[in-house]
C-alpha cells in the first residue's frame, strides 16, 4: 500500500471498517507508525450493504477484495 501511495501522489486508498472497531484502530495505529507521511491519504469507510459496495467499486480504478472478506 506504501508502494501505491509514493508512486501515485494523487492515490487514495479506501479501506471499509472490519467487523470490530478494535481492527480499525489497530490498522490506523499501524499506518501511523509505518508510513505516517502518507496516512492522512488512507480512508476508512462504513461497512456497505451490497448495492452500496457495488456501486462504491464501480466508482474505483482498482479494487483488490480478499477471498475472507469479500465485498
Amino acid at each position: 500500500m506504501q508502494g501505491i501511495l509514493r508512486r501515485d501522489p494523487r492515490a487514495l486508498i479506501g479501506l471499509i471498517e472490519g467487523d470490530f472497531e478494535e481492527w480499525t484502530a489497530l490498522l490506523r495505529r499501524r499506518f501511523s507508525a509505518t508510513m505516517p507521511d502518507l496516512v492522512h491519504r488512507v480512508r476508512f469507510l462504513p461497512r456497505l450493504g451490497q448495492s452500496d459496495f457495488m456501486e462504491l467499486a464501480a466508482s474505483a480504478d482498482v479494487v483488490l477484495d480478499t477471498i475472507h472478506f469479500t465485498g
